[in-house]
């Protein structure tokens, strides 16, 4: 019956392998998978067979577009979604519970939004991590301070039509700004399971000041009327600033040790 709700969306560039990994993680569903669509860039034509012939069971609705960055991809597929909900799952990263991912989609049924916990992982999956943003925070949110992971996060198309697109504007945190402005419309529904497995590579470990950069500027846009942005004296920001570099400094520190980080 999932099928039928929700559609999960895997963007590609240049990475069979990785396509390939995300793909086995609905192999070991027991009932109906989600429709799932690929968008790929710099596939090759055989590449694309190779995909359909081990992976005929989920019926793969697979487009090809340019090479134009990951949001651009993200925004084509929302123009071929009309109905349900969509989850964006990266390429390389899996579903890691069948019934949890059916949970949310339940609980989120018809027009509620939401989502689950992340389990982080480094990219040989030596090390897993629990990612929990628990409960919803709104302030948290837009200082930058949590997020909401997007591959554990189930949203209906309907409500992101009405923020738009994926901003183009900002490289970093484009995600983040589209679940803030669902946040503005309504509370997420939270559930306290992990949904997605996502390796370490995406907006968790960019450089903290562009991450700071990108809430600070989408903060400003969305709530104009909070003023401390530009306070020159006493600056919010360089202190959200110190606290992620601390945050880093730490996970870098746990990396080098072979240790699970603790993102929370």
């Amino acid at each position: 019956m999932l099928k039928r709700y929700l559609t999960v969306v895997t963007c590609g560039k240049e990475n069979l392998d990785e396509v390939k990994i995300t793909l086995s993680s609905f192999r070991k569903f027991k009932n109906e998978s989600p429709r799932i669509m690929l968008i790929l860039s710099n596939f090759r034509d055989f590449e694309i067979a190779e995909l359909e012939t081990e992976f005929p069971e989920l019926n793969l609705s697979i487009y090809r577009v340019p090479a134009e960055g990951v949001y651009m991809a993200m925004n084509y597929a929302l123009e071929q979604i009309h109905q349900g909900h969509v989850l964006f799952l990266n390429s390389g990263d899996l579903i890691a519970s069948e019934s949890a991912l059916e949970a949310l989609t339940w609980s989120c049924y018809p027009d509620r939004w939401g989502y689950g916990e992340a389990i982080i992982s480094n990219e040989k999956f030596t090390f897993q991590k629990a990612y929990r943003f628990q409960p919803y925070v709104r302030p948290l949110h837009f200082l930058g301070l949590k997020y909401i992971p997007h591959s554990s996060t189930i949203v209906p198309i309907q409500l992101l039509r009405k923020c738009g697109q994926f901003d183009l504007h900002y490289p970093v945190a484009a995600d983040q700004k589209i679940l803030l402005q669902c946040a503005l419309i309504s509370e997420p529904i939270v559930l306290r399971k992990p949904v997605s497995i996502f390796r370490l590579g995406g907006i968790s470990t960019r450089p903290p000041k562009d991450i700071v950069r990108d809430f600070r500027s989408i903060c400003k846009e969305l709530l104009p009327a909070w003023h401390f942005y530009n306070w020159p004296l006493l600056n919010p920001w360089k202190l959200i600033l110190l606290v992620r570099k601390l945050k880093r400094a730490s996970l870098g520190e746990k990396l080098d040790k072979g240790r699970a980080p603790n993102l929370n």
